[in-house]
């Protein structure tokens, strides 16, 4: 397969030998459940909920809340198509393997959905995907009665060419009936500008997944029942640039602190330092949080990056 005119051509078919599936890993078909620590992001769900592109790109650093966002949206009442949900690892860089649970994952999402000759096509040790399962799976999703939301969970571990290649040719030839969500680390290589040139791309990226004020606010009530206060709270997100997993381990450290005088105190230890920040480059900045416990030797915040 290889891109031509802006889309996928199929050029051949997969020929690596890979081991037989015959049942789908059950649990890697379910979206998340409901948490009590989940701040509700009603803004970006909406925007899910409205977006008609092809393919949702959620995009950011791990612990931005990527995947809470979206099995949101999936709960939301403003969301009525099923979802056909994949959590994905290191075994399904592999074509084979990936096909097979999006077909079991979108059989469970939509009864009528017909799967049996498409996975028959990925059954043996050389599947015939581009040749014979693609062409299959795009033409029955377009015989779909009502739409469905195909969603990739933690894409960022595919790095196989074959997938990639066969993932863009997916959307190449998507169907009205269907929407694409990749949820990830990392840009995929897929040709993202030409669907954003085509209107085809709504993205979700770090920036709009930064908590606000209100966000932490809503977070360290939830999680600690801590009351703190507004400037408190400002230095929080400062200091935490917003990242939603920082927030939540300095939440954590304020359990245990009943009286509004034990509870200013992690908040002052953010001031001096208790609370590092640092930065971490792979495929751009991952900003990560460590909350350091009395008695060990601190070392100084370093500056937020520019």
């Amino acid at each position: 397969m290889q891109q031509a005119g802006g889309g996928w051509q199929v050029v051949g078919a997969s020929r690596v030998p890979r081991a037989r599936l015959d049942a789908p890993i059950e649990t890697k078909l379910h979206a998340p459940g409901p948490r009590a620590e989940w701040v509700q992001r009603p803004g970006l769900v909406e925007y899910l909920a409205g977006a008609a592109a092809r393919l949702i790109l959620v995009d950011a650093p791990a612990g931005f809340g990527k995947t809470t966002l979206v099995a949101q949206w999936r709960r939301s009442p403003a969301e009525a198509r099923p979802f056909a949900w994949v959590s994905l690892d290191r075994g399904d860089d592999d074509p084979g393997r990936l096909w097979w649970h999006v077909v079991c994952a979108l059989q469970r999402a939509c009864p009528q959905f017909r799967s049996a000759e498409i996975l028959a096509a990925l059954r043996g040790p050389a599947p015939e995907i581009a040749d014979t399962a693609l062409p299959l799976l795009v033409n029955e999703l377009a015989a779909l009665a009502s739409p469905v939301v195909i969603v990739l969970d933690d894409y960022h571990v595919i790095t196989e060419r074959g997938c990639h290649e066969q993932v863009g040719f997916l959307l190449t030839h998507l169907p009205a009936s269907a929407q694409i969500v990749l949820v990830t680390r990392a840009d995929p290589p897929l040709p993202l500008a030409s669907l954003r040139a085509a209107g085809q791309l709504a993205e979700i990226r770090a920036p709009q997944l930064r908590f606000t004020v209100a966000d932490a606010t809503a977070l360290v009530r939830i999680v600690s029942a801590a009351q703190l206060s507004e400037p408190d709270l400002a230095d929080l997100v400062e200091r935490a640039e917003g990242w939603p997993a920082g927030v939540y381990l300095a939440a954590l450290s304020l359990r245990g602190h009943p009286s509004p005088g034990a509870q200013q105190q992690p908040t002052r230890e953010l001031r001096t330092g208790r609370l590092y920040h640092t930065g971490h480059r792979a495929r751009g900045t991952l900003p990560y949080l460590v909350l350091l416990r009395a008695g060990v030797c601190l070392p100084p915040v370093l500056p937020r990056a520019r």
